[in-house]
């Protein structure tokens, strides 16, 4: 998991593969990723602010945007 530089949004990573972004003061889910079959993610962080994010997967790390696109 990580929190935004604010405090205000949360990023969750699952190893079942998925991860999540949302405004936990709000209660807004900002995207939620399920990932193909057998996918881990090691690692989630929030990049410059909570519009993007790198996610460590198995072999490699993606960058998607606030709303979930890669």
């Amino acid at each position: 998991f990580d929190y935004s530089r604010t405090g205000r949004h949360l990023l969750l990573g699952a190893q079942g593969g998925a991860f999540s972004a949302f405004d936990w003061q709000a209660g807004r889910i900002s995207c939620e990723i399920g990932l193909e079959e057998g996918e881990r993610v090691e690692d989630v962080t929030f990049l410059q602010n909570e519009t993007l994010m790198a996610v460590a997967q198995r072999n490699y790390v993606y960058m998607y945007d606030g709303h979930g696109v890669e």
